[in-house]
């Protein structure tokens, strides 16, 4: 895998896809497979969105879509609601955030003879907070894509210095959201990855497929237009590449830049951080402007001064 930060690795993307496309056209191998994307429940709305996605799993990081299956979804043994899959494979419901049991939500779908269930995660975002989303890889994992790829569990990818630490203080303050460009089927053994390292609880946002996420840069950019409409005061994003600050600028979000050497090409609206420590120091000094939405807002259209951002710049001290 060449380079650093987002999920990458063009060749590998293209080996996968070429082998998966011969497997198909020899008759393959696969099994139907059942995903739940994260619940978020808003504070003072009484609507939650459900989604659930049926795919075929072909071969490693490959999937194609299910249309047309029924998807029931389930609180406890309380049935929520049934909605088809579409032809991209997802089926979503609204329902009413006090029909949703403390235990999350389930769905089951019948396809191809085989019944599935799943159970998906609920979070709360409290509407009055500024929401940060935070890349995963090279901006909180230091990432073995070797583990990530080939391994049931990725026990290698280590948690970059400071981050969890930081993001644990920002939590106090802020809704966290996690984004990464990896595809769906990575989905579970991120899930347990950020768990695993003790990372703030907070949704998590997938890519769709593994040719989504060999564009990175457009696929953030698509998504975050959709979610600031959902989430308006989804406001700073967080990650370690300059298509992570095109993606967080064009969408009206303050963008913070982590790398451990000067980069070009982050744009006037974005933040170079050299490490975590930096991003902390920056949240501390900027605290109360950093917590209002309104203010926030200022910030980025530029009606407000700089913000104070850092010393001069230099580069952490444990890097690669």
């Amino acid at each position: 895998m060449r380079g650093r930060g987002g999920f990458r690795g063009r060749r590998a993307v293209r080996l996968l896809l070429a082998v998966g496309a011969a497997m198909v056209g020899t008759g393959g191998c696969g099994r139907p497979v059942l995903t739940l994307e994260d619940g978020v429940a808003v504070d003072d709305w009484r609507q939650v969105e459900l989604t659930a996605h049926v795919e075929h799993q072909l071969f490693g990081l490959l999937r194609t879509s299910v249309s047309n299956v029924p998807v029931r979804f389930f609180s406890g043994d309380n049935q929520l609601g049934e909605a088809r899959t579409d032809e991209d494979g997802s089926a979503t419901i609204r329902c009413d955030v006090g029909e949703l049991g403390d235990s999350g939500f389930s769905a089951s779908a019948a396809v191809f003879g085989a019944s599935l269930n799943g159970r998906g995660r609920l979070f709360e975002m409290n509407d009055e907070r500024v929401a940060l989303i935070v890349d995963v890889d090279h901006t909180i994992a230091r990432t073995d894509y070797r583990a990530l790829l080939f391994s049931p569990l990725d026990g290698k990818s280590q948690p970059i210095p400071g981050s969890r630490e930081v993001l644990w203080k920002l939590a106090e303050h802020f809704n966290i959201v996690y984004l990464t460009g990896r595809p769906r089927v990575m989905q579970a053994k991120t899930r347990a990855w950020l768990a695993e390292n003790d990372y703030p609880p907070g949704p998590l946002v997938v890519a769709p497929a593994i040719r989504k996420a060999a564009d990175n840069g457009k696929f953030k950019l698509q998504v975050l237009s959709h979610l600031r409409t959902k989430w308006p005061n989804l406001l700073i994003g967080v990650g370690d590449r300059p298509s992570d600050a095109r993606a967080y600028g064009a969408n009206e979000m303050l963008a913070l830049v982590i790398a451990p050497h000067e980069i070009e090409e982050i744009g006037t609206h974005a933040l170079l951080m050299p490490d975590w420590k930096a991003v902390n120091t920056f949240f501390e000094a900027n605290h109360d402007a950093l917590t209002d939405p309104t203010t926030v807002r200022e910030l980025v259209a530029g009606r407000r001064p700089v913000l104070f951002t850092m010393t001069p710049y230099s580069a952490v001290a444990d890097s690669d």
